[in-house]
């Protein structure tokens, strides 16, 4: 009995998830309210608020969930090097291209990338590492803000290149011979 009323409960809270999903990609946020939300996920206030308490709480549980997909993601690399670490960003973003397109089009799409990567990088970090370096947030913050506009800018422009290319094109902008970096260098003498 347990067990179903725990299978029901997660039924439950995916279908709410999945109609907030759904309603992004049609209207603001802001403009969301609980009553919608349980009316198209045909659960009753009860329910909804056995499992969350406000629109916010299911947003953040969403987040939380993608978190622990990628964490698991992450977990499954064989190498882990720069390139392999951005691709693995693109690849897993690409599947849940539908919800950033929602985001990006009625809401503030970055602003939640960089909070939620600021938050979640240090987690990541500390799962491969014993402690996190001097000056890591700084550290952290610079190659994050970098992934972040790569990603908004290959949402924005469709997303029509494939990961591995997007990998390539970031994993190149950490190569101190890239012809980038040292034309800029010499121009610097």
């Amino acid at each position: 009995m347990e067990r179903s009323m725990h299978s029901l409960a997660q039924k439950s809270r995916k279908r709410i998830v999945d109609i907030l999903i759904c309603l992004l990609g049609k209207k603001s946020y802001e403009s969301i309210t609980v009553s919608e939300l349980c009316r198209k996920a045909q659960v009753d206030r009860r329910t909804f608020y056995r499992n969350f308490r406000n629109k916010e709480d299911v947003m953040e549980f969403h987040i939380s969930a993608l978190k622990e997909e990628y964490l698991s993601f992450l977990n499954r690399l064989e190498k882990r090097n720069i390139r392999s670490m951005a691709e693995s960003q693109f690849v897993f973003w690409k599947k849940h291209l539908p919800f950033l397109t929602s985001l990006q089009n009625r809401s503030s799409l970055s602003g939640l990338l960089l909070q939620t990567s600021n938050e979640f990088i240090p987690t990541v970090y500390l799962q491969y590492h014993n402690d996190l370096p001097s000056h890591f947030e700084y550290k952290a913050r610079f190659v994050i803000g970098g992934f972040v506009n790569i990603l908004l800018y290959w949402i924005e422009t469709g997303a029509k290149e494939e990961p591995e290319e997007i990998a390539e094109i970031a994993a190149e902008l950490f190569d101190e011979d890239n012809p980038y970096w040292t034309g800029y260098v010499q121009k610097q003498r």
